[in-house]
């Protein structure tokens, strides 16, 4: 073969090896291969109303879907929050879809009071320590308010019953510009039992842990029913002066606990000059439209928008029980557990492609990660008349997707647009769940479903695919044409001048 018959060849290759690029090679934009958010790919998901962590992380976790795997690694749930910020929503737990509860926080601060030594981290002195407590007629024990929270349990029977805490030898300046900060799960209570702060000449403050005739928003009320995560923060100045001294609190030398009640307190303090932030939700104002409130003085389970409201004291927190509602969909899902080719040559002439696409879900199912009121539902963003065929199975573990077998259809219930279906309200942790979506589309229509960077496959023919299934479509043909023009079957052939 002469050098303009290498030269013809190598137009030619070059030729070719772009046309086929263009024909395999989809514009995709996701990284499973389909255009979720402009392509009207369809998107099967888990609807869970709610995902609860048992050990969510400040420290370690930048989002709420990430959990502890059962190796104790860092991992993410394959989904999004169930979030809004429309005003109409504030009713359905999505403005402010995170859940936690105060006392189910740990959180090193909370046992670091009193500050008798340097505050290095060091400080030999804690009011959740039980054993330096005096009790008169109660008892007093270390306890647990949600696993590896520390606390302080008070149990009282009558109105007489106390327990002291006495070990206080720095706080002496400035008390009223102090903050009084308790938090506590009441198991019992009876009557109108107190915290009460003393200084040295006999002057002391106090509030009341249970009221429940009492309001429980005024400054010196920390519950006024019995339940977990109740919050008290009130200004030492702000609270009456009552006792024999001098009328004013000129330092702080003991706190003791009066009355009938079970408490566990995982917060004792009277240092700070400042609140603890426990979080922002959003509220309606008076225009209609959503703004933010601190929440300082939450009471059993609260919701915030976001984890990152927390303020700078819970960097470092744990919080047990974190929980949220979740989609956990095909549109986070690996690109292994989703396949899609787009037939051109098809059943049906008057549509340019059937999109065949089978997806592989499943929720992770880990010791620190939990679900309930979960469905797997698919939204029909097409006519009914669109779908070919629409199958789900349950239970198929990684077998191939060509090999699954006696899948249930459930096509006649994708009968209108924007339908929500629910295919399977039996949801088991651990558990693969199949679901294959065969759907007639125009060529624009594939276009758009499919995204950059790979995934999808484009099929001309029945069931071929790659290279010789394409010298078999109109563009393969004229390929073959071209390279006959420029001798290539010569090349291939052994011919030549």
């Amino acid at each position: 073969m002469n050098t303009d018959a290498f030269t013809k060849v190598g137009v030619a290759l070059a030729a070719i090896f772009l046309m086929v690029s263009a024909a395999a090679t989809p514009a995709m934009a996701a990284s499973n291969g389909l255009n979720y958010a402009d392509g009207d790919a369809p998107n099967p998901q888990f609807n869970v109303e709610e995902v609860t962590v048992d050990e969510w992380s400040n420290a370690d976790f930048d989002s709420p879907l990430e959990y502890y795997d059962d190796s104790g690694d860092a991992t993410r749930l394959d989904g999004e929050l169930n979030t809004s910020e429309d005003v109409d929503d504030l009713g359905t737990g999505s403005v402010n879809p995170i859940s936690l509860t105060a006392t189910d926080i740990d959180v090193a601060e909370f046992g670091e009071f009193p500050r008798n030594d340097a505050e290095d981290g060091e400080n030999s002195a804690s009011a959740l320590d039980a054993s330096e407590w005096t009790a008169s007629g109660a008892t007093v024990e270390d306890a647990t308010t949600a696993p590896g929270v520390d606390a302080v349990r008070y149990t009282g029977s009558a109105s007489s019953d106390s327990a002291t805490y006495g070990n206080i030898t720095a706080l002496d300046s400035d008390v009223e510009k102090r903050d009084l900060q308790i938090a506590a799960d009441i198991s019992s209570a009876s009557g109108t039992p107190t915290l009460q702060l003393t200084d040295s000449d006999g002057d002391y403050v106090s509030v009341e842990v249970y009221n429940a005739s009492a309001d429980q928003t005024a400054d010196d009320v920390l519950a006024n029913a019995t339940g977990e995560g109740h919050v008290l923060q009130t200004e030492i100045g702000q609270l009456a002066v009552q006792g024999s001294g001098d009328g004013a609190m000129g330092e702080v030398v003991d706190i003791q606990v009066t009355g009938d009640v079970t408490a566990e307190f995982s917060l004792i303090n009277a240092e700070k000059t400042s609140q603890y932030t426990f979080g922002e939700k959003y509220v309606e104002n008076s225009d209609g439209e959503l703004e933010t409130e601190t929440i300082t003085e939450p009471h059993g389970e609260y919701s915030v928008h976001s984890v990152d409201t927390l303020g700078a004291t819970f960097d470092d927190a744990v919080i047990m029980g974190l929980s949220f509602p979740a989609h956990v969909s095909a549109e986070f899902a690996p690109a292994e557990d989703v396949d899609a080719t787009f037939q051109g040559d098809n059943a049906y002439p008057q549509w340019d492609s059937v999109a065949s696409i089978n997806y592989r879900l499943s929720l992770p199912d880990a010791y620190d990660i939990g679900y309930s009121g979960v469905s797997l539902e698919q939204t029909s963003q097409w006519p009914g008349t669109r779908y070919v065929s629409v199958e789900v199975k349950e239970g198929v573990g990684d077998t191939d997707f060509a090999d699954i077998e006696n899948a249930d259809s459930v096509t006649s219930s994708f009968d209108a647009q924007d339908k929500t279906v629910t295919l399977d309200s039996t949801i088991s942790p651990g558990t693969e769940y199949y679901i294959g979506i065969d759907l007639k589309l125009t060529s624009d229509e594939a276009s758009a479903m499919q995204a950059a960077g790979g995934g999808a496959g484009v099929m001309g023919g029945g069931g071929g695919g790659g290279i010789v299934s394409f010298f078999t479509t109109p563009l393969g043909m004229l390929v073959g044409a071209v390279s006959g023009v420029l001798g290539l079957g010569k090349l291939f052939g052994g011919g030549g001048n």
